[in-house]
């Protein structure tokens, strides 16, 4: 009896643990989940919360920065008008234009403003509204106007946060201003413009951390509360900086919106009241359920862990000993040994996943370095060929003056031999310079060309005899065409110019001679060669090779051969811009050009152009010269440079010509309304006033409808109509004259436009 007894008790011992096991697991998960589901809700409430406030925060910032963007823009505008600029500079009766012109930006996107004008002396020469107050902040103008840097800053300004800013006006000078607008803007008027918010919300215009600058209880922050920029211990904070312009941006403003945790969590808090209401009545029924599935969940436990303890050869021996029998837990051994057979083949997936993904990672970042440097390639080459476009107008006009007056010289000192010889080494040296400009615009596709279907074999052919002559005896030269060779569009002469640089830069590469191969054939460009080169696109295309056997180029030099001024040879052997000047020419021409080379082994450049849809070359007549004589034809020469204007009067009056000149737009226009009729406008294009060559053609050819035009200008085509369908440009824009030009060229094309039949 004491052993059954001892047993029994056991028996009973087992089945409590049995129970408590269920019990305490069941307290733990209810406790657990309880926790958890508050905490998710909590932080689920508070996420959301967050996302609002940095919505509302987002929204309301935009509309601020957009507010301050479009007042800085304004007074940005503001800055640049000539009636400003003239307000500086002439005192007499400026107040009667200058305070209208400020009062109409007194009120900018429903914002007041206060505007004033002061000199470089920071004195106040005009305002908006009775006054600007702006006394306290002479120092502040000074040192602005000095630096020639604009200045902004938050000022308190009668208990008032405002927004004060100093526009520099720069003009002639280029350190220091002549000027500068100084305007004042309330930052409670541009914040207190927000949607309105309920209470439990608070919005305030902060400047760094602790100073607010505008909206509720404008208090400095206490810096405890700024250590966590999204929590405190009574409210959610959210931040969201203004996304300003320029020097605005250093004011480092920020919007900040609070909310009330009390306020928003207290209805969570009634949940959860009942949430555990609901969990403490759940544990009971779990205990007592636990207490009546004690036995029948015991016995089978039991049985599993037997089965288990009794193992000895690993999991898979377990596993293969429980699937023989047919309860539960052979089912539950069955479908266990299944999970561990498909862990097994989704991790054998999964590396071979990882594999794969490896490497189309590795090949799309090669794809992307290799774009990003033909994007750094591609803007560095842009920004040389605006800076040369830039500069060509004053340098040509330079040009212009240099070879005008060494003819003049020229005709001059026709009888001493000595001094006509110091004139015409002028003439040539500008034509030297007048070449190297033309380089420079060639890189940079800006010259003017003539594009025309072109025989391509022709040409190379007829070049043979020069360039044998300019490769010398050491080098061989070999030329050939493919038959039926296809016809391109490309501006024939630029063509012959881009194959002489190619062969001289060859010849330059074999200096102990060698051998020199140029070869023109048809060529189709499919999508996947297109795709490795940009700029380009598929189709026919000519393609002419030129090969050497010259000491080749290194591949780290490769990328830099067609920038301008690159070159190899040694100083003074070359300029650099031979190769520059194929690739521009070759890229306006809406085709490409590619190089290989193999030091030791020599050089590869092919040069593709684009085929012609035409079925014969257009005939290209030959121009016979036109002798000049003296004429009695009215010339309007309109030019703002005053030599150049001199020089071309001077030339065209000696011819016989009587010409009338105008320094702008508006002179040329008065002339032609009251004068007696013309015969010919010469203008410029690009004139100050406001008032362009074009716009004097628009109205000459109302005025005058049988007039002729001649244009001429120092900037590149592209720059000056950059849109083909421009209104108002006349038909004449094609008759433009380059300067540089020599007096013959100017009167030849005067004499080809007069002799020439209306339209």
């Amino acid at each position: 009896m004491p052993n059954v007894s001892i047993l029994q008790l056991l028996r009973h011992h087992i089945h409590y643990r049995v129970t408590l096991a269920v019990s305490v697991p069941a307290l733990l998960f209810l406790s657990l989940f309880g926790i958890l589901a508050y905490w998710q809700v909590y932080t689920l409430t508070e996420d959301n919360l967050k996302s609002s406030l940095e919505v509302r925060a987002g929204n309301e910032a935009h509309r601020v920065a957009d507010t301050l963007n479009v007042i800085s823009t304004a007074i940005e505008t503001l800055a640049i008008n000539s009636t400003i600029a003239n307000g500086l500079i002439d005192s007499a009766g400026r107040e009667v234009y200058l305070s209208p012109l400020l009062d109409g930006f007194s009120t900018i996107n429903g914002i007041k403003v206060k505007l004033a004008l002061c000199d470089f002396l920071g004195n106040e020469i005009a305002f908006s509204g009775p006054t600007a107050e702006i006394a306290e902040y002479r120092s502040i103008i000074i040192d602005a106007i000095t630096s020639g840097q604009n200045h902004y800053s938050i000022v308190n300004q009668n208990g008032m946060r405002v927004l004060l800013g100093v526009e520099v006006l720069l003009y002639m000078r280029t350190t220091s201003g002549e000027g500068a607008l100084v305007y004042q803007v309330n930052l409670d008027n541009i914040f207190n413009r927000s949607m309105p918010l309920d209470g439990s919300y608070q919005t305030r215009l902060l400047q760094g951390n602790f100073d607010i600058i505008a909206g509720a209880d404008q208090q400095p922050l206490d810096a405890g509360e700024l250590a966590d920029e999204t929590k405190t211990t009574d409210s959610i904070t959210v931040r969201y900086p203004l996304e300003i312009k320029d020097q605005l941006r250093d004011l480092g403003l920020t919007i900040e919106i609070r909310a009330a945790r009390n306020e928003v969590f207290e209805p969570l808090d009634r949940v959860s009241e009942l949430f555990l209401m609901l969990g403490i009545t759940a544990l009971v029924l779990v205990i007592m359920l636990s207490l009546w599935l004690g036995r029948a969940v015991t016995r089978p436990l039991l049985q599993l862990k037997h089965a288990i303890d009794e193992s000895s050869t690993g999991l898979e021996n377990e596993l293969k000993t429980l699937t023989t029998r047919e309860d539960e837990i052979g089912s539950l051994a069955i479908s266990f040994k299944r999970v561990l057979f498909d862990l097994r083949n989704i991790n054998q997936t999964l590396e071979a996943k990882v594999v794969e993904r490896t490497c189309e990672y590795e090949e799309a970042k090669k794809e992307a370095e290799i774009a990003n440097e033909r994007l750094r390639r591609a803007q560095r080459m842009e920004a040389v060929g605006q800076l040369t476009g830039g500069i060509a107008h004053d340098f040509n006009n330079l040009l212009a003056i240099m070879i005008g007056n060494a003819e003049v010289l020229e005709q001059i000192v026709a009888g001493n031999d000595k001094a006509k010889s110091h004139a015409r080494h002028i003439i040539t040296a500008v034509e030297r310079g007048s070449s190297l400009t033309s380089r420079l615009l060639a890189f940079s596709r800006q010259q003017t060309l003539a594009p025309t279907t072109t025989n391509i074999g022709l040409l190379v052919d007829g070049l043979q005899d020069m360039l044998k002559r300019s490769l010398g005896e050491t080098i061989e030269l070999q030329v050939h065409a493919e038959m039926n060779l296809w016809y391109a569009i490309v501006d024939p002469h630029q063509f012959e110019n881009a194959l002489v640089n190619l062969a001289v830069n060859a010849r330059d590469a074999m200096p102990r001679g060698g051998k020199l191969d140029i070869s023109a054939a048809n060529i189709t460009l499919d999508e996947i060669f297109v795709a490795q080169h940009e700029e380009l696109q598929s189709g026919d295309y000519v393609m002419i090779r030129v090969k050497d056997t010259g000491d080749g180029v290194p591949s780290e030099l490769l990328p830099k051969v067609f920038e301008p001024f690159f070159t190899t040879k040694d100083v003074g052997k070359g300029s650099g811009l031979g190769l520059s000047m194929v690739y521009g020419f070759v890229k306006q021409s809406e085709g490409h050009v590619t190089i290989n080379s193999m030091l030791g082994k020599g050089t590869s450049i092919t040069v593709f152009l684009p085929r012609s849809q035409e079925l014969q070359p257009v005939d290209s007549a030959q121009r016979t010269s036109t002798i000049a004589k003296l004429s009695s034809e009215r010339i309007l020469l309109v030019e703002d440079e005053l030599e150049v204007q001199e020089l071309s009067r001077s030339i065209l009056q000696n011819q016989g010509y009587d010409v009338i000149v105008a320094n702008n737009g508006q002179e040329a226009i008065e002339r032609l309304r009251t004068d007696k009729p013309f015969d010919l406008l010469f203008t410029d294009i690009v004139l100050p006033g406001g008032m362009s060559g074009f716009d004097i053609a628009s109205n000459a050819a109302l005025i005058q409808p049988n007039i002729k035009i001649l244009y001429t200008t120092g900037y590149p085509r592209s720059i000056l109509a950059p849109d083909d369908d421009q209104q108002g440009t006349p038909e004449q824009s094609d008759n433009v004259l380059t300067k540089p030009y020599r007096s013959e060229v100017l009167l030849k094309a005067i004499r080809t436009l007069l002799d020439s039949t209306n339209n």
